[in-house]
């Protein structure tokens, strides 16, 4: 998430960048039928064959959309993070297909939300039980014509890299693959809390001891954010505007955001993402180094910061997102203790009209 939103595996960590879409430091989700792929639009309904019911729903029916998508990923977010979510994005929509009274899929469209322009995201799940019944493309489809109404050509989303099916669903759809971003956890249990051990002059401190700083922490991610690849033609918010979405969300807390000073310099950054659906579980959601402080150390000192922080405050695991191409990032996790698990592929692709 950067910032928090439900449901997504939260972050990056970047000597440029990283960003939490919930839990790690490099992720994003995804249109596929098993896939991870803002004011809801009219609500909108779709009989598939005779017996599935495809619906926009509002809020009072989240609960049990989060259910549904709980019931295929079970890192899914909760209710707050996705009304966040919708508040941080321009454009936001939540369907659910059911038969009957049983929910047998959901997915989210999201518009406006850390994308190029042009491109929504999108996330559709089946559970298991439901697939190969057309539920996947009849909400894809939907999703599609939602993104098109609002002018949007593609979708991206992110695909499990061990579900070979799903990925050979969104290839036959014509999605390609446009980074592949890999899952690092660290087991709290097993570390002791590191010193910071900063380099030479600079300090290491938090948002909430020093909120005078924060202006200068977004001339960091205008820097960084651009440097983590994949992200070379997103289009950097307004001041106003990252700070709601990436930095006041549910999950994001001023405590649990560590900045690097160079004396009264903002060298770089580095923020935890937290959510009620993972207790015990903190997500690296963004590490930033402005490109001058670059290769000094100042990465590993936050992470070591972001560990020690995790640690005394008794969370059990710290888990990233790290896209693959991000050699630098990959190396530091590495060196702090993190193991790899399996990750997430980026897929993208134009709407079908």
């Amino acid at each position: 998430m950067r910032g928090s939103h439900g449901g997504r595996s939260c972050g990056r960590d970047a000597k440029g960048k990283g960003k939490c879409k919930h839990g790690g430091e490099d992720a994003r989700h995804a249109v596929a039928p098993n896939s991870t792929l803002g004011e809801n639009s009219p609500p909108v309904r779709a009989i598939i064959g005779d017996v599935f019911e495809i619906r926009a729903i509002d809020d009072g029916e989240l609960e049990r959309w989060v259910a549904t998508m709980r019931a295929v990923d079970e890192d899914t977010g909760t209710v707050e993070d996705y009304v966040d979510w919708r508040r941080q994005a321009q454009e936001t929509v939540w369907l659910l297909a059911s038969d009957g009274g049983r929910d047998l899929a959901g997915g989210i469209g999201i518009g406006g939300w850390h994308e190029p322009p042009g491109v929504a995201r999108g996330d559709v799940r089946v559970v298991s039980g439901a697939r190969s019944k057309g539920l996947g493309a009849a909400l894809t489809a939907r999703l599609g014509r939602w993104a098109s109404e609002l002018g949007y050509g593609e979708l991206i989303g992110e695909v499990r890299e061990r579900d070979a099916e799903s990925l050979a669903w969104t290839q036959r759809r014509g999605y390609v693959e446009v980074g592949r971003n890999s899952r690092l956890m660290l087991d709290l249990k097993s570390v002791d809390a590191p010193a910071v051990d900063p380099p030479a002059g600079i300090a290491v401190t938090t948002w909430a001891e020093r909120p005078d700083v924060i202006e200068d922490v977004y001339a960091v991610a205008r820097e960084a954010y651009p440097d983590v690849p994949g992200e070379e033609d997103e289009v950097m918010p307004g001041f106003e505007q990252w700070l709601s979405m990436d930095m006041q969300g549910a999950g994001d807390r001023q405590e649990a955001t560590f900045v690097a000073l160079a004396g009264d310099e903002v060298a770089g950054y580095a923020k935890l993402s937290l959510s009620n659906a993972r207790p015990g579980v903190a997500m690296h959601d963004m590490t930033g180094v402005r490109r001058a402080w670059r290769g000094r150390g100042i990465a590993g000192a936050l992470k070591r910061a972001e560990i020690a922080w995790a640690k005394h405050n008794g969370f059990t695991r710290l888990e990233t997102m790290n896209e693959e191409r991000n050699e630098p990032i990959r190396r530091l996790n590495e060196r702090h203790g993190y193991r790899p698990e399996p990750g997430k592929v980026v897929v993208r692709g134009a709407i079908a009209r």
